[in-house]
């Protein structure tokens, strides 16, 4: 097999190739409608990109094949899914950048997110918590 056969999906899932595809398409046009004073550096660009490929990575390539028969290799997925990939991907502070997805950047911003915030401030309280 070649090498770019490891990086094939093993079991395919339309759903989770769409979602990363998705989340990587958003973020870079998220990106270009920036202005480029608030862009953050390419560093953190790298960062939020290389969490997300790698926890692509490990789901959709011949990586999970084999954690569902070594388990050295199991807990090596779930190392990169639940800590190595999520911890990159804050460290890129994407949140700024997702702003810019759903255009909830500029002067109308409060109007928008209005109704999330109300949703926030109730899903936070002790007892729903």
């Amino acid at each position: 097999m070649s090498a770019a056969g490891y990086l094939l999906p093993y079991d395919f899932s339309p759903l989770t190739v769409f979602s990363f595809a998705a989340v990587l398409g958003l973020y870079g046009i998220a990106l270009l409608r920036m202005p480029a004073a608030d862009r953050p550096g390419p560093i953190r660009i790298v960062t939020f990109v290389l969490g997300v490929m790698l926890c692509y990575a490990v789901m959709q390539t011949r990586f999970d094949y084999y954690s569902q028969y070594m388990f050295f290799v199991h807990r090596g997925q779930h190392l990169i899914l639940h800590h190595l990939g999520p911890i990159l991907i804050a460290l890129s502070n994407p949140l700024p950048i997702a702003r810019y997805w759903y255009g909830f950047a500029g002067p109308g911003s409060r109007r928008l997110l209005a109704p999330l915030g109300w949703l926030y401030r109730l899903l936070q309280q002790p007892a729903i918590a």
